[in-house]
């Protein structure tokens, strides 16, 4: 599993992230994906993104491995959560988790609690 803070989700970088290693789950915070644009999809792997509604930058992606099996999931602009079913039959909770400076959510009158709850 690997996450990283891209500032900018493009091809080109995913394409490079993976390259340096194979990852069952990819966590990527701040793609930066405009509200209607295609999502950028990657052969052998499902992906569940969170945008953010309102604002040009935020938003999570992860990306998860064809051939495990995705139970259920939920999210917000902060948080994106998947339950993963392992071929073991045991599960796994993952959360993709971006935390705005408080200057930004201040911004936007959100408390530091609220963005956490």
């Amino acid at each position: 599993m690997g996450s990283t803070n891209v500032r900018g989700l493009s091809h080109l970088k995913l394409v490079s992230i993976l390259e340096q290693e194979e990852f069952d789950v990819l966590c990527l915070q701040e793609t930066w994906m405009a509200e209607h644009a295609a999502p950028l999809l990657l052969k052998g792997y499902k992906i569940l993104e969170q945008r953010r509604p309102t604002g040009a930058r935020g938003g999570l992606a992860t990306y998860v491995r064809n051939s495990l099996h995705i139970e259920s999931t939920t999210g917000n602009e902060y948080c994106l959560q998947v339950k993963l079913k392992l071929p073991n039959s045991q599960r796994v909770n993952i959360a993709n988790v971006y935390m705005p400076p408080a200057s930004s959510l201040a911004k936007r009158d959100i408390t530091e609690a609220h963005a956490t709850a």
